[in-house]
């Protein structure tokens, strides 16, 4: 196996690792109310759904043209909220299984 895919096999095995500790804090016992809020609360900071609204936050803070700076934050407002969506769907579905 050469190096770019020994790199790619470490990178997928840490986002799965990091994905799925973040799901088994949501399986714990808790309330749904309470499972989907602290799934809603911490899931932005996860690469999954905040990785690319990250990046885009990153140029922002890179860039000096005030018109580029407008079209990227018209950028992050729709990642922002493609990532919400997103992020709510998997909160819902993490969190059907625990108790009213």
């Amino acid at each position: 196996m050469d190096i770019k895919k020994s790199h790619l096999l470490v990178l997928i095995v840490a986002a799965l690792v990091g994905t799925t500790s973040f799901a088994q804090t949501l399986k714990k016992a808790r309330p749904r109310a309470e499972c989907t809020q602290l799934c809603n609360e911490r899931g932005l900071t996860q690469p999954k759904f905040g990785g690319k609204l990250n990046k885009i936050r990153e140029e922002i803070a890179k860039e000096t043209d005030p018109e580029k700076v407008q079209v990227l934050r018209q950028k992050e407002r729709e990642e922002l909220e493609r990532a919400t969506e997103k992020l709510a769907e998997f909160c819902e579905f993490m969190c059907e299984g625990n108790p009213e």
